[in-house]
């Protein structure tokens, strides 16, 4: 389950085996939101399929295997070209290149505001 989180500055997770391109190395300390820390041992691209069978490709996830949860920063998705709309338990996300919406309730579950 990936987390939307308009509190988060980037895309992480702890768990490798999401990554489709993946560089592991020292990638500094990542301060979490309870003033906890965790190292950043890899940094990759992800790419996410949604129940309408569009896909999401999020570059530049960080590694950090002590984060609790899968988080998707809607910060550098607005960087991106995305265009995010939450409503009615969704999210919607657009862009100028996208015919169609990404649906995300039935991918994440449910929707956390951080």
């Amino acid at each position: 389950m990936w987390i939307v989180d308009s509190g988060t500055t980037l895309h992480v997770t702890p768990r490798k085996e999401f990554f489709t391109s993946y560089t592991s190395g020292n990638f500094g300390v990542l301060k979490m939101g309870n003033d906890g820390v965790s190292k950043v041992i890899g940094v990759g691209d992800v790419c996410l399929q949604t129940n309408m069978g569009t896909q999401l490709l999020l570059k530049g996830v960080k590694h950090a295997p002590y984060v609790r949860f899968n988080l998707i920063s809607m910060r550098m998705l607005d960087d991106g070209g995305y265009d995010n709309h939450f409503g009615f338990e969704k999210l919607k996300l657009t862009t100028l290149f996208t015919v169609g919406i990404v649906d995300w309730w039935s991918m994440v579950g449910k929707i956390n505001f951080v």
